[in-house]
């Protein structure tokens, strides 16, 4: 929903990640508002680490689906403002 507390976002991210190197890396996502008569402001992040999904027995070598809320980020204060 477009102006809302609760927006829903439909949408899906395909990541080619080399086998070799697949469980050693971190996905991280970040949402951000975008205001183009001030600075963009962090609404929140998400932070995947491969690895734990694998000692999870989730197979990650192959498309997985993935629901996780996003988490707060802290605000940066404008020390001008």
């Amino acid at each position: 929903m477009k102006n809302s507390r609760n927006p829903e976002f439909d949408e899906t991210f395909q990541f080619y990640i080399p086998y070799e190197v697949l469980n050693q890396q971190i996905i991280k996502i970040t949402v951000n508002c975008f205001d183009r008569f001030s600075h963009h402001e962090p609404l929140g992040e998400l932070i995947v680490h491969l690895n734990d999904l694998e000692a999870r027995g989730i197979n990650i070598a192959r498309a997985i689906l993935l629901y996780r809320n996003f988490n707060a980020v802290k605000k940066v204060r404008d020390p001008e403002g």
